[in-house]
């Protein structure tokens, strides 16, 4: 019954397959099915018609009566070298479609799953494995069904013929000859499996130390650290131990190959002889035993194919369900496509902001909580700040607050409405955030700063202001060509920019969308002095019309807030604007305090602090920084 049930779900992903094929390109498999057929039948043409001109020969007919069947022939090698031609390119064309369909789909997949897979390494195992077989397997179980089909065709037409002319005990025996050949590709291709489910995390682990040991962004360090050499050799190591593996299958595979094939062409030559005694001492014609060796020779060619299309296929199917599994994981988040959307529910009388009610969380796979009873208001025009150590819950509180993970308790409502009732699409728009962990796109500066909300047109003016607004538009400005310049390096030779400039480029392309909510996660991270206290005093214009929410373990940059809460181990601990909490003299204050003596400070030293930072801005104020 196990087994029944396997056939039947091999026959599911099969049949799942050739739609997904049909859907992509219809009109050439519809071609490539007819050309098969076509190429199915063929073969029978010549191999009859050889046997009709060398009876003719040893009869000593008239040429007039052999001249057609070599035209015959003529025409069916022709007609043969054409539709393989044709057949080749239709099934290159349609297999170069489904490659790049199949990364469309892989990569709607990823983008549709929400964050929690990221958290999870069997989900990478799942999606490095249909990265490996998505791009080529459905071309290749589709090229291999026809094949089959089309031996299948051949096979049946031959053994038609031989029944017909030679004794039908024949056929059988070929049939028989040629199933330990399968027998053995099928247990090959068990081994190949499991060991490939086996071995998909080491295949993992090197192409992680591939890209250590490659990548632009790990070149400074590996140099600094010289960690090259380590690193090659675990390199190596993973490497050998996957190549060894492969060697010992592919040994197994050829043992059991040889042998199979020796079988094989034992009872051929056995066939072979019987048949030329026969046409010696009995009463067979020459025409026979030439008909023999052709139907022996093409008989065991298409049953070979067909059985081997068979086992071909079987192995296919082990490894397309590892396509399925990733292609039918669902998110977590369901995606809601309600009418309702940020920007109606703040229409509907609500009180505008955001609301984050007794919300606990603890991320996927792990019972420690990282947040526990957090409770935060930030109204629609209020300069709202979060505070705390590391490992405090604060960038935890971002991924909430974007949706990208719903509470494990309480509610995260959204200008007073539950964000899980809303439309997510809207929620995203409705916000333009500043993650700690931005990204740098190596295209040209405008287009960095039109990526934060691509539904706008690339207008100049636009762009150029957002730039301003976070402190860039001068660098900018001052590249080769302007904002035209392409940055980075990874695809062309483009301007790089420092780690503080390719921050404040992000902080850009989160102020070009113009969204009501701004959430800043440790802005002020990898900038300079002057550039810090620049954007320090440009908060409250950031603030102003919208509501701020910034994160930042730096007490200096959030002291014109309207109210701060101050997090510790995934906690609000304290609540209250700057002054508030410097007088309740509590884990505030001590951090506050702490921050101001390690850069040798006091509160009395404001002035000589903002004297210092005007003497800097005029000495550099003509430089690039």
């Amino acid at each position: 019954m196990g087994i029944l049930k396997k056939r039947i779900s091999d026959l599911r992903l099969i049949t799942r397959t050739v739609k997904l094929v049909w859907n992509c390109c219809r009109s050439l498999t519809a071609a490539s099915f007819l050309i098969m057929f076509l190429q199915g039948a063929l073969p029978i043409v010549p191999v009859y018609i050889i046997k009709l001109i060398v009876d003719a020969v040893a009869t000593q007919q008239p040429f007039g009566r052999i001249l057609p069947y070599v035209i015959a022939i003529g025409g069916a090698i022709i007609l043969n070298a054409l539709l393989k031609s044709v057949g080749g390119y239709i099934s290159n064309k349609q297999s170069l479609i489904l490659v790049d369909y199949m990364q469309e789909l892989i990569q709607d997949k990823s983008l549709e799953l929400d964050l929690s897979f990221y958290d999870n390494p069997d989900f990478f195992d799942k999606m490095h494995r249909a990265q490996q077989e998505a791009p080529t397997l459905p071309a290749q179980i589709i090229n291999n069904l026809m094949g089959i089909i089309r031996s299948g065709i051949s096979t049946a037409g031959i053994a038609g013929l031989l029944i017909v002319t030679l004794p039908w005990y024949i056929v059988i025996i070929l049939v028989i000859t040629a199933l330990p050949m399968v027998a053995v590709r099928i247990v090959n291709s068990k081994r190949s499996y499991a060991w490939y489910m086996k071995n998909t995390t080491a295949a993992r682990r090197v192409d992680y130390l591939n890209w250590l040991l490659t990548g632009q962004g790990h070149a400074r360090e590996l140099r600094l650290l010289g960690l090259g050499k380590l690193l090659k050799e675990r390199s190596q190591k993973g490497r050998d131990d996957l190549r060894s593996g492969r060697l010992e299958l592919s040994a197994k595979r050829t043992r059991g190959e040889f042998i199979t094939t020796g079988i094989q062409a034992a009872v051929t030559a056995g066939l072979i002889g019987y048949f030329a005694y026969n046409s010696i001492y009995s009463d067979g014609s020459l025409g026979d035993l030439v008909l023999f060796f052709q139907a022996i020779q093409k008989g065991q060619q298409v049953l070979g194919d067909l059985l081997q299309g068979g086992a071909v296929l079987y192995e296919s199917t082990l490894y397309l369900q590892n396509v399925y599994d990733f292609m039918d994981l669902e998110p977590a988040i369901k995606k809601n496509e309600s009418e309702v959307s940020a920007e109606t529910s703040s229409q509907g009388g609500n009180r505008s902001g955001i609301i984050i009610k007794n919300v606990s969380f603890s991320y996927p796979g792990i019972d420690r909580k990282v947040l526990q009873n957090i409770n935060i208001e930030a109204g629609s025009q209020e300069f709202i700040a979060i505070v705390g150590d590391n490992g405090a819950g604060k960038s935890t509180l971002t991924k909430l607050l974007s949706r990208f993970y719903d509470p494990s308790e309480g509610i995260v409502m959204l200008n007073g409405t539950d964000m899980r009732t809303l439309n997510e699409d809207s929620i995203r728009s409705y916000m333009a955030v500043l993650q700690q962990d931005f990204t740098d796109y190596h295209y040209s500066a405008a287009e960095n700063i039109w990526l934060g909300d691509i539904t706008k047109d690339k207008n100049t003016e636009n762009i150029a202001e957002a730039a301003r607004k976070a402190g860039i538009d001068k660098t900018l400005e001052s590249l080769p060509q302007g904002y035209d310049t392409m940055l980075g390096r990874y695809i062309e030779d483009g301007s790089q920019l420092s780690g503080g400039q390719w921050k404040k480029l992000a902080l850009a392309r989160a102020l070009f969308r113009e969204a009501p909510i701004v959430i800043l996660d440790e802005p002020t991270a990898n900038l300079d002095p002057i550039a810090e206290t620049e954007f320090i005093d440009s908060l409250p214009g950031l603030a102003e019309g919208r509501c701020l929410i910034m994160i930042s373990h730096k007490i200096a940059s959030v002291r014109q807030a309207d109210r701060i809460y101050v997090m510790r181990d995934g906690r609000v601990i304290e609540t209250g604007s700057h002054d508030e909490l410097i007088r309740q003299n509590g884990y505030y204050a001590g951090l506050y305090h702490t921050q101001l003596r390690q850069m040798g400070k006091s509160e009395n030293d404001k002035d000589i602090i903002n004297a210092g930072i005007e003497t800097l801005r005029e000495s550099t104020k003509d430089d690039e920084w």
